[in-house]
């Protein structure tokens, strides 16, 4: 399948969560993060942030130093690495180094 085919079957499945379990459930933060990493590859930029901060706002919600909060805000923090956006990114970056390195 090609990557570009993959866009609207992220879509339909993210509507599909979202009408089932509700906006902030945390599955519909996962179809987000990985809607947002295609729309990166994709090269929509603007597209993957939306989609990355909304997975990182619901997941924000699991506790401060959860660990898929840290897995939001690394994706998040590559998206902006890929856009120049270097100072941003590594405070991204390095906030979900440390939960993790508090987690282990």
């Amino acid at each position: 399948m090609f990557i570009a085919e993959a866009e609207p079957i992220f879509r339909q499945a993210l509507a599909s969560k979202e009408a089932a379990l509700g906006p902030d459930h945390p599955s519909v933060a996962t179809t987000l993060s990985s809607l947002g990493r295609l729309l990166q590859r994709l090269g929509d930029y603007t597209g993957a942030e939306v989609a990355l901060r909304r997975a990182l706002e619901i997941r924000e919600k699991l506790g401060p130093e959860h660990l898929l909060v840290a897995k939001s805000l690394y994706n998040l923090g590559r998206l902006l690495q890929d856009r120049g956006e270097l100072g941003a990114a590594s405070d991204l970056l390095k906030r979900s180094f440390n939960i993790r390195l508090v987690r282990f």
